[in-house]
């Protein structure tokens, strides 16, 4: 899951990805990001905490747990011993726009409607549905496409049947100045992250002095700003040692590092292996 996801999620007629995690994933860890889709994450075994929004507001799921992130919510986790799968979709493109249920799903997707986060109520039916939308993405076999679309809108039903969500939620007018602003900040960093980038840029993109914006984002992310954006290289640099044959030095300078030996020192520090190393195992397991 990407800070500010620009790709597309799912199929053409099936906008559904889903993305089972380990401890041994590479996104185990998830970072701050936002994307215009809704999130549904459930949790196979272990303990999940999920923190969304620019407030404290902090979920602790345990096995068997569902939980909902409506699109356009900055939202980060930490898992403990965890395994879980985040569905990303797009439910609109699953409707026409003529459909009895569009008007309800454009009020989710603008956010006029605010889902509950945590759907308390009917916790082990919202479950069973992500079990059963699992297997069939998994398995993939003849007719899947009918039982992910049915399994997906039937969630959403039944967030309107037992009223899961509030018609409306009042902000605070600095409350929405400030989400703008931080999504604003990640995309910049998505976008620019193989370059040098200061942290006076970043907190002229927040409308913030520099003091303000490093506690402002420590207390969002759970990180520095320049942690934040180390971090995104290493993945970033994971994802290229994996899919090209650039050399490691290249693939440094590529994602934003100005010197090999610190770009191997900070891999080895996040991953517990160099570079090298990273591809040998990727490569094998392929």
């Amino acid at each position: 899951m990407d800070y500010k996801e620009k790709r597309v999620h799912g199929e053409e007629g099936l906008p559904v990805s889903m993305y089972p995690l380990t401890p041994q994933s590479l996104r185990y860890h998830m970072n701050c990001h936002w994307h215009t889709e809704h999130e549904i994450i459930y949790v196979r075994s272990g303990r999940l905490e999920l923190k969304l929004g620019l407030g404290d507001e902090l979920l602790t799921l345990e096995r068997g747990e569902v939980a909902v992130v409506q699109g356009g919510t900055l939202h980060s986790a930490v898992p403990y011993d965890c395994n879980y799968i985040c569905f990303v979709l797009d439910a609109s493109r699953m409707l026409r726009p003529d459909d009895a249920c569009a008007e309800a799903m454009y009020c989710f997707d603008k956010g006029k409607w605010r889902i509950h986060p945590r759907p308390e109520k009917q916790m082990p039916r919202f479950a069973a549905l992500c079990e059963q939308l699992y297997r069939v993405l998994i398995r993939r076999e003849e007719g899947y496409a009918f039982l992910a679309k049915g399994y997906v809108l039937e969630f959403f039903g039944l967030l309107l049947q037992y009223r899961l969500y509030e018609r409306t939620v009042s902000h605070s007018e600095l409350e929405e100045k400030h989400a703008g602003r931080m999504r604003v900040v990640l995309d910049f960093i998505q976008q620019n992250y193989n370059r040098e980038i200061e942290l006076s840029e970043l907190a002229r993109l927040s409308n913030m002095s520099p003091n303000y914006f490093c506690r402002y984002f420590r207390r969002l992310t759970g990180q520095t700003p320049i942690d934040y954006l180390i971090t995104y290289r290493l993945e970033s640099s994971c994802y290229a040692l994996r899919t090209t044959d650039l050399t490691v030095t290249d693939i440094a300078f590529g994602c934003g590092f100005n010197d090999v030996s610190h770009y191997v020192k900070m891999f080895r520090k996040m991953y517990g292996m160099t570079p090298k190393s990273y591809r040998l195992i990727q490569g094998s397991d392929a």
